[in-house]
């Protein structure tokens, strides 16, 4: 009962202007009753100018970083919502673009990996094995010290899974002997 009244005390009393019923609510910005009121009195060019005053700088989000909770929230409210074809051309076509961050002249990571792969005929250069599920495109020389070379096609070999994990774990070897002698001639 007296978190009924503590409730009622906040609730203001106002007049709709569509239908000019009597409606109470806890703040005052509402002017209908309903949304339906507001659907019927509201002419949809002004519904959308209302709309737009939200975007760019006007928006008090912009700029601002949201926090993990708001985050959350948002993406589960957007769960399950599909995107139209012209959304997704949209996005598709600013991918594509030289101001977009994950511009690299035209060269994805997937680009070089398809036609590294069309080159060996999917078939791996260690053991022979034929199957494209299992093979995989990777770097002779690594991506991560010769950057310049990430999208050569000529640095680039297929591997089966197996062969691929062995090369890598060489390598790892490699690298981490050579860090272990200039740490211990120094």
């Amino acid at each position: 009962m007296m978190a009924l009244t503590c409730y009622n005390r906040y609730m203001i009393k106002k007049i709709c202007i569509g239908c000019e019923i009597q409606f109470e609510t806890k703040g005052n910005k509402p002017k209908y009753c309903s949304r339906e009121c507001y659907f019927e009195n509201v002419d949809p060019k002004e519904r959308l100018k209302s709309r737009r005053s939200y975007s760019g700088n006007s928006n008090p989000f912009y700029g601002k970083h949201q926090s993990i909770q708001a985050r959350k929230k948002i993406s589960k409210a957007n769960k399950g919502k599909k995107l139209s074809e012209e959304t997704i051309k949209k996005i598709k076509l600013g991918l594509n673009n030289e101001k977009c961050y994950a511009w690299k002249g035209g060269i994805s990571a997937d680009w070089w990996h398809k036609r590294v792969l069309e080159r060996d005929d999917y078939t791996c250069k260690k053991c022979g094995l034929k199957d494209e599920e299992v093979v995989e495109a990777d770097h002779i020389k690594p991506a991560s010290e010769f950057p310049e070379l990430k999208h050569d096609l000529n640095n680039g070999m297929t591997l089966c899974a197996n062969c691929h994990r062995r090369k890598s774990k060489l390598e790892h070897r490699e690298r981490m002997k050579r860090l272990w002698k200039q740490n211990k001639v120094r």
